[in-house]
Parts: C-alpha cells; structure tokens; sequence
C-alpha cells in the first residue's frame, strides 16, 4: 500500500533528522531557514502586508523552534506535512493518544509563546 511506503519513508527522513540534530546540537551551528529566500515576491500586495504577513510568519517560526522536539515533530508533521493522526502515530512509533495529546499541547504551547511574544513586542514598542 501507498501509505505504508508513506509511513515507511518518512520514519526514515525523522530519523535522519534527529540524528543530524543530535551532531549538530554540540557545535550549536544550524542553519536557519530564511522564509524570504522562499516567498513568491509577486504575492505580496503591498510591502506593509509583507512585512506584517513576515512578521507573523517570524513569530510563529520562532515558536515553533522554542518548542520541546516531541512537540514540534508532531506540530510540523500535522501542520506543514499535512500527515493524519494515525500516520504520525506510526512515523514517531508512538500510542494515537500521545499524539493526539502532543498536537494539542504543542498547539497550546505555541498560542502561549507567540501571545508572550506580543506582548514583550507592545511594551518595548507602546
């Protein structure tokens, strides 16, 4: 079946990503990901919608680095991969109910960071 081979590829990409992670960890060196190198320009309407929409985006990416990783796993495999409960289950070799529980608590995690975020934003700047 097709979503077996699913499953089965990416268990394999998450363990060559937490194994990357874990040599990377001691020289604390990771690249960082520049959204703008891959934003359609031509999307933007005016350049104060950009930068809003590129502030959200910052917020929200630097929430979901300040994350525990078995939160953020899950986080970005539902939300960017677009993967269903189960086939998460399967990929991080864990209960349904972990990570169905993983996914709300991250999500609230991230509503608490960027909210924190904001408001640290207000006091500096009004």
């Amino acid at each position: 079946r097709g979503d077996d081979a699913r499953v089965w590829l990416l268990t394999i990409v998450r363990n060559t990503y937490l194994t990357w992670v874990r040599r990377q960890l001691p020289q604390q060196n990771s690249a960082e990901f520049d959204e703008r190198l891959h934003t359609d320009i031509e999307a933007a309407l005016t350049p104060e919608s950009e930068f809003l929409r590129q502030a959200t985006a910052e917020q929200v990416r630097r929430a979901i680095e300040n994350l525990p990783v078995e939160f953020r796993e899950v986080i970005l495999m539902r939300e960017l991969e677009q993967l269903s409960y189960k086939e998460i289950a399967a990929v991080t070799r864990s209960p349904l109910g972990t990570v169905m529980s993983r996914i709300s608590r991250g999500r609230s995690m991230l509503r608490q960071l960027i909210a924190g975020e904001r408001r640290m934003e207000v006091k500096h700047h009004g």
